[in-house]
């Protein structure tokens, strides 16, 4: 009987231990809680300064493309080339502009990795057209050079696009010169607000898909005998490079002249003919 009362003291005095540390690991558990609960809402602060940060950059580097872009289109041809031999040299070529004058259709010289090139620049407020193809062609063999192309901070005509297509001219347009800028400035091209970029460039695929705007050009250009890039920008308020499209719409159409530098486009079509052939 006593050993009996004894064993159930001793097991009493066990649980009451037990109890403790129950009790104890229980004030532990509620501890780690704690700081578990203020470390999520540390982290959850952190997370939300990178966020914050992440889109400072991004909005910075979209600032500054943008800008980049405006003042490349601002540029005369001269410059452009200078500019863009710049680029080549941040980006591992060795490059070298041609003389000015009498250059046979290469205004760029440049190497890199034993591939030497010849570069024919066109800033162009318009889209570029088959000449261009044509120039730098005939400049790859007088400059003894492997490849051939055209870099405009434009767009190109889709007959442009099936000659280089023939003579193996490489053609690097608006969106080539945006990945490059990326590149030399080390900027992630995917931060880049594509609807900003679409502001300069056309937001219609390079499709046979007609403008909606079109008949209203046509009508407007035949009316005003007004026909540039600039000018439909400016009625139809659009981008810079959709309004380069409505223009090689128009010039397909035969409603106006081909693209002759810094010749003003003509209207080839008049008001009576173009009502007579919608029968209006």
């Amino acid at each position: 009987m006593l050993f009996s009362i004894l064993k159930k003291e001793q097991l009493k005095k066990e649980i009451n231990k037990l109890e403790e540390s129950k009790t104890i690991l229980s004030k532990e558990i509620n501890a780690m809680e704690k700081k578990k609960n203020l470390l999520e809402t540390q982290m959850s602060g952190i997370l939300k300064q990178k966020n914050n940060l992440d889109i400072e950059i991004k909005n910075r580097e979209n600032f500054f493309i943008k800008h980049e872009l405006i003042l490349v289109d601002t540029l005369s041809g001269i410059e452009f080339e200078e500019y863009f031999a710049k680029i080549l040299i941040k980006l591992g070529y060795n490059a070298q502009v041609t003389k000015a004058s009498g250059d046979d259709g290469g205004d760029i010289i440049a190497t890199k990795e034993n591939i030497k090139y010849v570069f024919q620049c066109k800033n162009y407020s318009d889209t570029v057209g088959n000449k261009a193809i044509q120039e730098v062609y005939t400049a790859k063999d007088i400059y003894k050079c492997d490849k051939s192309i055209v870099i405009t901070n434009n767009y190109f005509t889709k007959q442009a696009k099936k000659e280089a297509e023939i003579l193996s001219v490489e053609l690097w347009d608006r969106d080539k010169l945006l990945q490059m800028l990326c590149e030399t400035f080390e900027i992630d091209i995917k931060n880049i607000d594509k609807k900003m970029y679409m502001n300069n460039k056309n937001i219609i695929d390079d499709n046979d898909e007609i403008d909606p705007f079109l008949n209203e050009a046509i009508e407007t250009v035949i009316e005003t005998g007004q026909a540039s890039t600039s000018f439909i920008q400016r009625r139809f308020k659009v981008g810079y490079a959709r309004a380069g499209r409505i223009m090689e719409q128009l010039e397909e159409k035969g409603i106006i002249s081909g693209y002759e530098g810094s010749k003003p486009r003509q209207v080839l079509i008049t008001k009576e003919r173009w009502n007579k052939s919608n029968n209006i």
